[in-house]
This record gives C-alpha cells, sequence and structure tokens, in this order.
C-alpha cells in the first residue's frame, strides 16, 4: 500500500491517527491545551468586564491541572506498575530482554486486565511494556524473554507509517470496508516482519511458542469471562485452573486456528500461517513461571476495569444455583431466540433439538457461536445452555466449581454435558427407567427383581442406573480418609458396578460385595477384571449364614432405601447383622423427615430408620448433610 492511499483512508475513516501517538504521552502537551483554554477563557471575559476575569481564569487553569492528573493517574491505576525490586526473577529477564534489543534504560512493567500486550513510550523516553496479566501468569523465561524482545524490538523499529496501518487494523478489523484487504496484507506482512526480527535475537522456537500462547489465551480468557455470572473475584485463579486441570488451551486451540483461518481479516493468524508457527500445541502454563502472583491490591483494580461498577463480587466457586440458572437460562433464550429466527416463528427447546439433529446447528446465529470456544462443534454450543439449565433444575451440581459440564445428580448419577450434547442431546431424567421397571416389578408382588431387569438393560443400552456414577460415594471417600483397612475383613452391600467395592478394597481391606442382580455381578467383574474383590450374587433379605458378624467393615449406601418401605426394616437387621463384634458400619443414604413425601423409588430413609441401623448394642454417630432436595443421612455404628 502507497503512502498517498495510506493517506486517503487515513483521512476518509480516522483522522485523528495522523497525530502522533508518542505526542499523547507527554505533559506538556497537557499543560499547553490547559494554557491554551485557559487564554481563550480569559479573552472572552475580559470582553465582559475585568471584575470576573482572574477568578474564571484560575478555576479554568485548576480544573486543566485536576485533568491532567486524573488522566495520568487513572492510566496507572488501571494498569499498575509491577516493582522489579520485588521480583528479582522479573527483574533479570527484562534487563537481558532490553540488552538484547538494544535498550539500556530498564523498561517499566505494567500489567493490565485482558490478556493483551503494547509497548510506548512515557514522556522522558523510557519503555513502557504493557502485559495482560492472564498471560503473564503462564510465561516461563525463555517465553517473557521472547515476547519482551518481540515488543522492544517492535518499538526501536517503528515508524509512523506503522502506527496509522495499526490504528486502522485495529478500528477495521470486522468491518468490510472496501479497503479492508489492503490494510490486513499491509498489517500481516508488519506482523512477519516484527516476529522475524524477535525471533532473531530471541530464537525462534520460544517466539513461535509464546505468540501461540497469546493468540490462545485472548480466546480462552474472553471465553471463560462471557461463561460466568458477572465477574468473579477468582477470575484468574479460575483461568489458570482451567489450563492447568481442564485443558482450556488445548480445547480452544484448534477452534481458535479454525476461526481465525475462516476470518481473512485477521492478519495475525495468517502471518503465523505464513510462518508456519501456527501448527504447533498451544503451550501449557509453565509449572514455574516468571511472575506467580501479583498483590492483591492490584487483582482488584484489574477486576474492576473488567467489570467496573459491579463492586464486591462472589467468588465464582461461591455463586449459588440461582445465579448460575440466570446465567445460563440467559443464553439458553439467545439459542432460542436464533432458532426462532431461522424458523419464522416462535421457538421452544425442542425445536433446537431437532435442528441440532437434523444437522443444521451452523445455521442459527447467536454471539457465542460468532467466537472460538472450547466445545468440539457447534452441536454443542447449540446444545450445552439448554442441557445446563435443564439438569440444574433436576438436581445436578457440578463436580468441580470450575469444571461445570461434569454434574452429579441427587443420587450420584454423572453425567458430561458436553458429551451428551455431541449425541443429540436426549436428556432423559435419570429415575425414569428405575421407576418404569420397579412399578412393574411391584405390581407382581417382586419387590427386588426390577434391580436385574435395569442392570440387564442399562449393559444393552436400554436404560440408565442412575446411582451409577463411575466412581466411588464422595461421602464414603471423606469418611475413610486416613483409615487403613489391612488385616480386616469388609462387605460392600448392594454393590452395583463395583466402585465402592474397589475403593473400599484399595484402602487395604479383604472385601466381599454382593448384588442382588447378577448382570451386576458381571458388569462389575467384567469392568475390574483384575480386582481381588470377591463379587457375588445373594438377597439382602436371604444372605448366606457364614456372613453373619463376619467383617469389620459394613458399607451400605443407598441399598435399604431402594426397598419399599414395609422391607426396610427386615433390610435393615440383615445389614446389621454382617458386623463383627468391634466391628463399623456404615451408612449412607438419602434423607427425608418423619411422614414426609416420598417419590418413588427410592424410599429415602427417615431419621428413626436410620437410628435403627444401631439397635443391639452399637454406639451411634449421625450426620444430616446439605439441605432443602439434597439432604443425605451419613451414619457410622460401632459394634461393642
Amino acid at each position: 500500500m502507497s503512502n498517498w492511499r495510506l493517506l486517503q483512508i487515513v483521512l476518509r475513516t480516522q483522522p485523528s491517527a495522523l497525530i502522533p501517538y508518542w505526542l499523547f504521552s507527554i505533559p506538556w502537551l497537557s499543560w499547553t491545551v490547559v494554557a491554551v483554554g485557559a487564554g481563550g477563557c480569559w479573552f472572552f471575559l475580559w470582553l465582559g468586564g475585568a471584575e470576573v476575569w482572574p477568578w474564571t481564569l484560575l478555576f479554568a487553569v485548576t480544573m486543566g491541572l485536576c485533568a491532567c492528573v486524573a488522566g495520568v493517574r487513572s492510566y496507572s491505576w488501571k494498569n499498575p506498575r509491577l516493582s522489579l525490586r520485588k521480583q528479582p526473577r522479573l527483574a533479570a529477564v527484562v534487563k537481558d530482554a532490553a540488552r538484547t534489543a538494544g535498550f539500556r534504560r530498564m523498561p517499566q512493567i505494567r500489567i493490565s486486565a485482558f490478556v493483551w500486550t503494547g509497548v510506548a513510550r512515557n514522556w522522558h523516553g523510557k519503555p513502557r511494556l504493557r502485559i495482560g496479566l492472564p498471560l503473564l501468569l503462564q510465561l516461563p523465561e525463555d517465553e517473557l524473554r521472547a515476547l519482551l524482545i518481540i515488543e522492544l524490538t517492535r518499538l526501536k523499529n517503528g515508524t509512523f507509517r506503522k502506527h496509522l496501518l495499526l490504528d486502522l487494523y485495529g478500528d477495521e478489523l470486522l468491518k468490510p470496508t472496501p479497503w479492508q484487504a489492503e490494510i490486513v496484507a499491509a498489517v500481516r506482512e508488519i506482523r512477519r516482519a516484527d516476529w522475524l526480527a524477535g525471533a532473531e535475537l530471541a530464537g525462534q522456537e520460544p517466539v513461535a511458542a509464546v505468540l501461540r500462547r497469546f493468540l490462545v489465551s485472548i480466546w480462552a480468557f474472553d471465553w471463560l469471562m462471557a461463561h460466568a455470572p458477572g465477574t468473579p473475584a477468582d477470575a484468574y485463579e479460575a483461568f489458570m485452573w482451567k489450563l492447568r486441570h481442564d485443558r482450556l488451551a488445548e480445547r480452544i486451540g484448534p477452534n481458535v486456528w479454525g476461526w481465525m483461518r475462516a476470518h481473512p481479516a485477521f492478519a495475525e493468524g495468517r502471518a503465523m500461517d505464513d510462518l508456519g508457527w501456527s501448527d504447533g500445541p498451544a503451550p501449557e502454563p509453565a509449572d514455574d513461571p516468571v511472575v506467580t502472583e501479583v498483590p492483591r491490591r492490584f487483582v482488584d483494580r484489574l477486576l474492576f476495569g473488567v467489570s467496573p461498577g459491579t463492586g464486591a463480587t462472589p467468588q465464582l466457586a461461591g455463586l449459588d444455583l440461582d445465579q448460575w440458572l440466570a446465567n445460563g437460562n440467559e443464553l439458553r433464550l439467545m439459542v432460542i431466540e436464533a432458532a426462532g429466527t431461522f424458523l419464522g416463528r416462535d421457538a421452544d427447546d425442542d425445536d433446537v433439538i431437532a435442528l441440532v439433529r437434523s444437522g443444521q446447528a451452523a445455521a442459527l446465529q447467536w454471539w457465542h457461536t460468532r467466537w472460538p470456544c472450547p466445545h468440539p462443534d457447534r452441536d454443542v454450543c447449540t446444545l450445552l445452555p439448554l442441557l445446563q439449565v435443564k439438569a440444574w433444575k433436576q438436581g445436578y451440581v457440578a463436580k468441580h466449581p470450575y469444571r461445570r459440564r461434569e454434574l452429579v445428580g441427587p443420587d450420584g448419577h454423572l453425567i458430561d454435558l458436553v458429551e451428551l450434547a455431541r449425541h443429540g442431546g436426549h436428556m432423559r431424567d435419570p429415575d425414569e427407567d428405575a421407576r418404569r421397571l420397579a412399578a412393574a416389578s411391584l405390581a407382581g408382588g417382586d419387590a427386588t427383581g426390577w434391580f436385574e431387569k435395569l442392570y440387564a438393560e442399562a449393559a444393552s443400552g436400554e436404560a440408565i442406573v442412575p446411582w451409577d456414577s463411575g466412581t466411588p460415594h464422595p461421602l464414603l471417600v471423606e469418611w475413610s480418609r486416613g483409615a487403613p483397612g489391612e488385616g480386616r475383613r469388609a462387605m460392600v452391600v448392594g454393590c452395583g458396578l463395583g466402585d465402592d467395592a474397589e475403593y473400599v478394597a484399595g484402602l487395604g481391606y479383604a472385601t466381599t460385595a454382593f448384588d442382588v442382580s447378577e448382570s451386576a455381578v458381571k458388569g462389575a467383574r467384567t469392568r475390574f477384571p483384575e480386582s481381588a474383590v470377591d463379587y457375588s450374587a445373594a438377597d439382602l433379605l436371604d444372605l448366606p449364614g457364614e456372613w453373619r458378624g463376619a467383617f469389620d467393615l459394613v458399607v451400605e449406601i443407598m441399598t435399604v432405601q431402594a426397598l419399599p418401605e414395609d422391607l426396610h426394616a427386615r433390610a435393615t437387621a440383615a445389614v446389621r447383622e454382617l458386623v463383627a463384634p468391634g466391628g463399623t458400619l456404615l451408612v449412607i443414604a438419602t434423607a427425608r423427615d418423619e411422614g414426609g413425601p416420598v417419590y418413588a423409588p427410592p424410599w429415602p430413609l427417615t431419621p428413626s430408620e436410620v437410628a435403627a441401623f444401631g439397635e443391639g448394642g452399637f454406639t451411634a454417630a449421625i450426620e444430616e448433610i446439605g439441605d432443602g432436595e439434597r439432604r443425605r443421612w451419613r451414619a457410622a455404628f460401632h459394634r461393642g
């Protein structure tokens, strides 16, 4: 692009770009503006009378000075300076990078709220580098050094023409203007030249790695902030956790590169492809980053800048279900509105699901699907808000506050919403199959036969076992910490597919486990072919005589409550008889009040029914955990 063509575009779109950027950082310019303004006030007031103008002039000058100070302080407050004296590792890297880039003076390091970098000179010519905190907290020494060298080299080799082009590019990035292609092509060459110049000094590998990390982190952090209700006070902690433990960069990375390649206006992505640097993986956060933390007051400032006026916002881990529901429902309504626009009529959840299953998810236009996200495809992006709201309303809660797609139901049923969305999003009530089969079995006078039918159908994919979470029960895990079982025997009642039994065996117990369903026992043996657990098919109401009083630990988790109420007393006595003298019985069950309503199955246990496990010489420690619809009993009974 010729200079004359560039000047034409600037004059038509952004004439203010012709003012050199460095002028805005010089204090005397502000003083000049104040003086000119004050002189104008003086002139007009002089025409109106000599009694008023001195005071007006004084007021104008004072206000101008205050405006200058406020402007400088505002920048410093939103972009706090990181003291190199308190960060010796950072100081060493900055010093080395500055020397390598040809600067004799140590640059300032300022941090900003979002993933971005920038460099300028302050009023006395010293380089001032600004780095986004979400990026800074990830960087090892070689990548931080490479980033600093890139920015300092860019500052050293900068020209007014480059400033104009980059200014126009930032303003015109996603606007389909007639000159967009020219601007993008010119910026593409600028980026390539800057990055190659940095690679000559810092090495190609760290430069390519930090650029990949930078571009992926931009979208990853924006995605996280857009999907949390409000602005969480632990935003940076949540972001780093998802990078380290939830593969956020790995999952969003391919979508970022796909998005950039689909948008020809994104010069950075084109330049990365030109150099062949976009093919590598998005690096994980360094195990030992140069900067591990910054003062808490800085974080508070940055979060205020992210969402001004939010005040004291709750931590992401502390948000209640209503807040998540409100946020999720807002996204859900956007999807439904997009479906209605596409169909030309009012739409609902079923319409969205039908469109996805017919392969038309890409036709739905709503803001989230226009940007990169960590989800595998557009089907998942479209269905996820619907499934989240439905699951939360059914009593599912997140296993981890920062991983909202993995949910646990009221009875321990585990679902992965992303996987559910990938398979069409059909989300049934997890208790539907159990209630259907139980109703038929009970109608025929068989209180336990439906267990076999449920596990048999689940093995063929025709049904869901609502209590099968694929993990040991968390209340068992919490209770058993620090309690090794070497040299002792354990029994797991109603073992299902074996997760609790395997966990107990892992504590060192010689473990026996049984279930009334032969299909469940077969499934447990298939899942754990090398298991030391002795799995058996047996009826709790008719147990082998040799099991009575034979076990040092008996674990009963939600088995008695799966039987009709009139069998609870008999089943409770059978469980109690398994405990050896000096042994312990652990009972975990859903709780309800005496005489409370039952939507069976299951038939949750009342306080008196739980206490009945301890009859006949047991000492009891009974806990009621949770509130509302998620109340649980955890009771430990010790036999004297």
